[in-house]
């Protein structure tokens, strides 16, 4: 965001997301990833996917479902 230079409160009004959801993603304390709010993210900061989002495998506790 700090590219872009839109404040949070922007970022609530242009994709029409909840402050705290966006605080959420901000902070990494999503627990349910929404293709919705992700789709509009990305289309309001110009970003693709890979751009917010980074897979990692903990080794020690392997793939868990």
């Amino acid at each position: 965001m700090d590219n872009k230079k839109l404040s949070k409160s922007d970022l609530c009004l242009l994709t029409n997301i909840s402050l705290s959801t966006i605080n959420n993603y901000c902070n990494n304390t999503v627990k349910l990833l929404v293709v919705h709010v992700l789709c509009k993210l990305c289309n309001v900061l110009g970003y693709s996917i890979t751009d917010l989002l980074k897979y990692t495998i903990n080794k020690e506790r392997g793939l868990q479902i």
